[in-house]
C-alpha cells in the first residue's frame, strides 16, 4: 500500500502500459491546497506516481489518465488531462528512467477534464477525446505521425456553464 501523506488518489488506473502482460496501478495524487476564507490555491504539485515507471511531472494538478496506441505501433501511451496545464503524452522509456513526457494541448482546461483514448474511426490508431470545458468544447486529436490534429466536435454557447465529469464510447446501435 501506498502512503500518499494528508493527500489523496484524484484518480486511479489499471493498464498494462509496459507490455509485459500484467496491469500496472497508477496514481494520480492530489494536489496540497492553502485554504483561506478568499481562495484556494495548489502549494504542492500533484503527481501520477506509478511505482513503476517514474516520469517527469506535466504540471499540476492531473486530473484524467488514459491508455491507448496513438500510432498504431501496438506500443501504449498514456494520455493526461490537467486542471489548468493541457494535456500531456507520456511515452514509456527504459525501465527506471523518468518517462518521456509531451504537450498535446496547452490551451485545453476544465475542472474535471475528461479525456479518453479509443479508435472511433477504426483506423487502428486511437484517437484522444477531450471535454475542454473551461473553452466550451469537446475536441477530438489525432496524431499524423509528425502532430496533433485537432477537431471540434461540439461547442458550447456558453463555456463554463457545466462541466464534463467522464467520457466513455457506446456501440452506435444503442444511441439509435
Amino acid at each position: 500500500m501506498a502512503d500518499l501523506g494528508d493527500r489523496h488518489a484524484k484518480e486511479i488506473l489499471v493498464a498494462d502500459v509496459d507490455g509485459d502482460g500484467r496491469d500496472e496501478l497508477y496514481v494520480s495524487v492530489e494536489a496540497n491546497t492553502a485554504r483561506s476564507r478568499s481562495r484556494s490555491g495548489v502549494t504542492t504539485p500533484a503527481r501520477t506516481r506509478p511505482r513503476r515507471p517514474r516520469r517527469r511531472d506535466p504540471g499540476p494538478p492531473e486530473r484524467c489518465m488514459s491508455v491507448g496506441d496513438i500510432d498504431g505501433d501496438k506500443k501504449k501511451e498514456m494520455v493526461v488531462s490537467a486542471f489548468k496545464s493541457g494535456i500531456w503524452l507520456l511515452r514509456p522509456s527504459s525501465p527506471g528512467e523518468p518517462w518521456l513526457t509531451t504537450s498535446v494541448a496547452k490551451d485545453s482546461s476544465g475542472f474535471e477534464h475528461a479525456a479518453m483514448l479509443a479508435d472511433l474511426n477504426g483506423d487502428g490508431r486511437d484517437e484522444l477525446y477531450v471535454a475542454s470545458d473551461d473553452q466550451g468544447e469537446l475536441r477530438s486529436y489525432s496524431w499524423d505521425g509528425t502532430a496533433w490534429t485537432r477537431e471540434v466536435l461540439v461547442k458550447r454557447e456558453i463555456p463554463k456553464q457545466f462541466f464534463t465529469w467522464n467520457l466513455t464510447s457506446v456501440p452506435l446501435d444503442l444511441v439509435r
